[in-house]
């Protein structure tokens, strides 16, 4: 149960960071995907103005790079 509290309070701050993403961009919702190299969103404005992107490294993330929109 430790490792979940860990994670938990992590994800507690991810969650802050996303609400202001939300709020600044006028989001109604948000999902984020990050696995083995790639990294997606999809977001939503109550069904109008929808945007997603993502992207990927050749041998894992790229932090610096730009998302690509899909």
């Amino acid at each position: 149960m430790k490792e979940f509290d860990s994670l938990q309070q992590d994800m507690q701050e991810v969650s802050e960071a996303v609400k202001k993403v939300k709020a600044r961009h006028g989001i109604t919702s948000l999902s984020f995907e990050s696995c083995n190299g790639v990294e997606r969103f999809w977001s939503s404005r109550g069904g109008k103005g929808n945007l997603a992107g993502t992207r990927q490294g050749k041998y894992g993330r790229d932090p610096e790079g730009n998302f690509e929109k899909l």
